[in-house]
Order: structure tokens, then C-alpha cells, then sequence
């Protein structure tokens, strides 16, 4: 049995001049159609689906490492420290 691989181009490739996603991301999660990127500084980031940040607040002094999404009533974000 042979087997080939084939290529696959589903996207074109194009550079994003400008983004909302900081530099010092550590670590992400998604939730209610925002992408929640936590931060090395302790804050977390909110981006939208055009990659441009939404909204941010600081969760601890201390890098976010994860970062969970759980919707259990009211919308909830846990951050968790080193």
C-alpha cells in the first residue's frame, strides 16, 4: 500500500499589519465569541473576532499561566497565578 501526501491550501497567507493580541500573552481561552489572553503582567485581555482588543483589567499581580471559560449561570473567568 503506497501512501501520498497531499497539500492543502485552505487559506491564503497574508501578514496582519495591525492586532490587538499584546506581545507578552502567556496564555488564552475563548468565551462568548471573545478570546480572553492572559498576560505575563497579571492582566487579561479581551479581543474580538478582528483581532482588536475589546477590553482589559488586571486579574493579580502575578502571570496569568491558564485561563478557563465556564459559563454556569452568570458569565464566569477563572485566572490562575503561578
Amino acid at each position: 500500500m503506497s501512501f501520498a501526501f497531499r497539500k492543502f491550501s485552505f487559506f491564503q497567507q497574508q501578514e496582519i499589519k495591525s492586532h490587538g493580541l499584546p506581545a507578552n500573552a502567556s496564555c488564552y481561552t475563548e468565551g462568548r465569541g471573545l478570546l480572553f489572553v492572559g498576560c505575563d503582567n497579571g492582566a487579561v485581555q479581551l479581543v474580538d473576532d478582528g483581532f482588536q482588543a475589546v477590553w482589559s483589567f488586571t486579574a493579580h499581580g502575578h502571570k496569568v499561566l491558564r485561563m478557563a471559560w465556564a459559563q454556569v449561570g452568570a458569565h464566569s473567568l477563572a485566572a490562575c497565578p503561578r
